[in-house]
């Protein structure tokens, strides 16, 4: 077999590869949600996908808190906090 087929062949397999990768992963999440948070009067806008609707929420309020908190004590208690906004949907 010649060098360009076996290299033709390499780069079909990684991009049928890539893209089972890719068409999996976003089947799987069928909820994005969006999430404000006003923590120590700074304010943060995260939206997130997953799965289910909690974990797109949890996930997009933890994203929103790392922005505007700063050590571990504040990173716990952050994503607890009522959000000033959120918005969910089925994907």
């Amino acid at each position: 077999m010649k060098l360009w087929t076996k290299i033709l062949i390499g780069v079909l397999i990684a991009g049928g590869t890539v893209s089972y990768l890719i068409y999996t992963l976003m089947a799987a999440q069928s909820w994005r949600c969006e999430v404000c948070i006003v923590y120590k009067g700074h304010r943060s806008c995260k939206a997130a996908r997953a799965e289910t609707r909690l974990a797109a929420y949890s996930t997009a309020a933890h994203l929103a808190c790392s922005l505007i908190t700063s050590g571990v004590t504040e990173r716990m208690a952050c994503p607890n906090t009522p959000p000033a906004s959120k918005t969910c949907s089925k994907q």
